[in-house]
């Protein structure tokens, strides 16, 4: 039988196919992956131990479980996101399976088909794809060091009327930017002003660890609670097998969010849930996040060391206090997917920069997930990439 696709899956060029050529296979070095090396995930002793609590308790037997989430859970949950500057309250928290499932959730319940959603230049590829998923269209913002324009942002409030804004202002995929509080400000200042609600991705504030550059979640600095949805997670750091995932908002968005997915879709993933709660309750989180937090931020200077020592003409980069990425600039006429195809053949594996854009993409660009790899590796996948841009201008 020869299945037809629908036209959503046909506009996303972000398949599952398409990641995995990222990735690369076997003997290739992964700096196309989404997630921090394995080494760097919480170890699996620890996880072990938790489990066996989880098994034995009470709670598992019970199955007791809430629309909203396991309740024990979101009143730990409101612990890290009280260091975010964010004061919720287990009313105000809903538990979802993963990152993705929170964000398509509050796609669902927010937009309608054809309705346009602001994002940064470049933005994450896969919150690009649950938004083209969700027959809604990107729009693009231009950003710099610091985040959106404002200017630019206020433009397309007022051209294109989005029905959302979604952003990652603390080490957001691709770029590893960290908005300044003054963009934060004025960002849920102009959403507030044009009543567009704010979708606020913390999948990596974690990464923060100790850093210097720490600024108030958007949703802490706005006034109107209702303006800003936070979500969060561990999965795209220490637990990527651990999807859980939680959503931060009104409690009358919590309730009618909660009654789309229901008790029955909470209890289908009761065990990570409880499991999450156990890991938090024995306090290992954080002290494991200060502590790669600060181990990324090593990886990332020895990142820029190397290209510094090995780089080639017309390579260029930010530099970034921590965090997984890298994106890269590549010379001019040296297209991203072709760049993948040559690091391929000297062993390592590039995502491409064409696919973080919503709309007109920049081709000459590259992400790199430092953190995906050890030191070793690191240099050996740096070595590579540098020879395969360097064969590229030795031609030019």
């Amino acid at each position: 039988m020869k299945y037809r696709y629908s036209a959503r899956l046909q506009e996303s060029d972000y398949s599952q196919g398409m990641l995995q050529g990222w990735c690369g296979g076997e003997g290739l070095l992964p700096l196309a992956g989404e997630l921090p090396a394995t080494e760097d995930w919480l170890p699996p002793q620890v996880i072990s131990q938790a489990a066996k609590q989880v098994l034995a308790s009470e709670s598992f037997m019970a199955g007791d479980m809430e629309g909203q989430g396991y309740r024990p859970l979101r009143e730990q949950l409101c612990i890290p996101l009280a260091a975010a500057g964010i004061d919720a309250a287990p009313e105000q928290l809903l538990v979802m399976p993963g990152p993705r499932a929170a964000l398509e959730l509050c796609m669902k319940v927010l937009t309608d088909p054809g309705e346009t959603v602001l994002v940064e230049r470049p933005a994450s590829a896969e919150a690009l794809q649950v938004i083209r998923m969700n027959n809604l269209r990107a729009a693009d913002v231009a950003c710099d060091e610091e985040g959106m324009l404002l200017d630019a942002a206020e433009q397309l409030l007022k051209t294109r009327k989005p029905r959302l804004v979604y952003v990652m202002p603390d080490f957001g995929s691709p770029s590893s930017r960290i908005w300044s509080l003054e963009r934060r400000r004025g960002l849920v200042e102009l959403c507030r002003r044009y009543e567009v609600p704010i979708i606020e991705d913390g999948s990596y504030r974690d990464l923060l660890g100790d850093s210097g550059t720490s600024y108030p979640a958007l949703h802490a600095l706005a006034e109107d609670k209702d303006q800003v949805l936070y979500t969060g997670t561990y999965a795209r750091t220490w637990l990527p097998g651990i999807g859980a995932a939680w959503i931060a908002a009104s409690p009358e968005l919590i309730t009618v969010m909660a009654s789309v997915t229901g008790e029955e879709e909470q209890r289908g993933h009761m065990l990570h849930q409880l499991l999450l709660h156990q890991l938090l309750m024995n306090d290992v989180l954080e002290r494991h996040s200060r502590e790669r937090a600060e181990r990324f931020r090593s990886r990332m200077q020895l990142a820029e060391q190397l290209l510094r020592t090995n780089g080639s003409p017309g390579l260029a980069w930010h530099s970034r206090d921590g965090g997984l990425f890298m994106w890269l600039e590549l010379p001019e006429g040296l297209d991203g997917e072709a760049l993948q195809r040559a690091a391929l053949m000297k062993g390592a594996a590039i995502a491409p920069g064409a696919r973080f854009y919503a709309e007109s993409p920049v081709r000459s660009r590259a992400r790199l997930t430092v953190a995906g790899v050890n030191e070793q590796q690191l240099a050996a996948g740096i070595e590579g990439l540098v020879e395969a841009v360097s064969e590229f201008t030795a031609r030019s």
